[in-house]
């Protein structure tokens, strides 16, 4: 596992935030919503910030495979930036 600082981390969900135009977007909400529901429903804490990201880029790819080509593309270099930035390429 990388050591993304929390800082690190927050800065990673909104750039995929405010990716116009791109599934990603939505994936991370829904990750940060299921994360949330494991937190309130089942009293589960994550061991660390970068957890959420590792969740993120899983649901991703495998969104990325119901995606048009064009939005496939743009979920794929997604990923990879998030991956690079958190020294997991």
């Amino acid at each position: 596992m990388g050591t993304l600082r929390p800082e690190d981390t927050i800065s990673l969900f909104i750039q995929v935030l405010l990716k116009q135009g791109c599934e990603c977007g939505r994936g991370a909400m829904w990750t940060i919503w299921k994360v949330r529901n494991d937190l309130i429903f089942n009293d589960k804490v994550l061991p660390a910030p970068e957890v959420t990201i590792y969740k993120m880029v899983s649901l991703l790819a495998h969104w990325q495979q119901l995606l048009s080509e064009k939005n496939r593309r743009q979920v794929e270099v997604m990923i990879d930036a998030i991956r690079q930035a958190g020294g997991w390429a």
